[in-house]
């Protein structure tokens, strides 16, 4: 698993898309918050992750008859999303908050309508500006391909870091 994971980032260290506005790459996001051990940041670039895919998804199911696809995209979109509503939830539980289930699933429908409605206004202006709404946009398609890989944080190791807050696993990946 770690090889895989380790050849998955060398392929993507190129790939960092440069946006025109203010959105790094998700990547960014994803590296900032595991090289400062910053629970909060993984969780949120697994929440933009699964926006993405889940938006992506839809288009295609309503533009094309590709189920496959559009079902994969939602499916992995909303791990994603539950990904980043636990890490949110074990951060709490870290730092001595009691989890109120209720408010964090409104704080994570929140951030994920949030990072829905940024990438939607970005297709919908590539769409005026070219035709396509994300096939051009290098940020858009480096997020798609990137957010695969956040399927590491369904790993034990991840589980481990989150009840202990022990980074020893990553930070020895990461050097």
């Amino acid at each position: 698993m770690r090889k895989l994971f380790i050849s998955l980032l060398t392929m993507f260290t190129g790939a960092l898309a440069v946006a025109d506005d203010d959105l790094p790459p998700v990547m960014e996001m994803f590296f900032n918050g595991m090289e400062r051990h910053e629970i909060s940041m993984i969780a949120t670039a697994a929440t933009r992750c699964g926006s993405l895919n889940m938006v992506v998804g839809g288009i295609i199911a309503r533009d094309t008859s590709d189920t496959n696809v559009s079902d994969s995209l939602t499916e992995l979109g909303t791990g994603l999303v539950t990904i980043g509503l636990y890490t949110n939830a074990a951060l709490m539980k870290l730092r001595g908050v009691e989890v109120d289930m209720a408010s964090l699933q409104k704080r994570a429908l929140n951030s994920q309508d949030m990072f829905t409605k940024i990438y939607l206004e970005r297709m919908e202006k590539n769409q005026a500006r070219t035709g396509e709404m994300f096939a051009g946009d290098e940020l858009i398609k480096s997020d798609l391909e990137f957010c695969k890989s956040l399927t590491i944080l369904t790993s034990d190791e991840w589980l481990e870091t989150l009840t202990t807050n022990n980074w020893d696993y990553w930070d020895e990946i990461f050097q």
